[in-house]
């Protein structure tokens, strides 16, 4: 694995516990979360890993560009 793989995983490793809720703890800020993960994942995942990782013929078919939202991470996260 190299170091851009190693810092995606460690993005998605963060920001995931912020996208699901667990029932001890309140429901985070759809709104927030949105505009964090706009701010900072996407951005993210623009830059270091949908050229590989995209919709046409994704490395280890790893097709990162479903998550476009936080929503997205949450929903598909399991």
């Amino acid at each position: 694995m190299n170091s851009r793989h190693q810092i995606f995983l460690a993005a998605i490793v963060a920001f995931v516990p912020l996208a699901v809720p667990t029932s001890a703890a309140a429901p985070p800020d759809g709104d927030k979360l949105n505009r964090q993960f706009d701010s900072t994942v996407r951005p993210f995942l623009k830059k270091y890993c949908l050229d590989c990782h995209g919709n046409e013929q994704p490395e280890a078919k790893l097709d990162l560009s479903a998550y476009s939202t936080a929503q997205d991470v949450a929903t598909n996260h399991q």
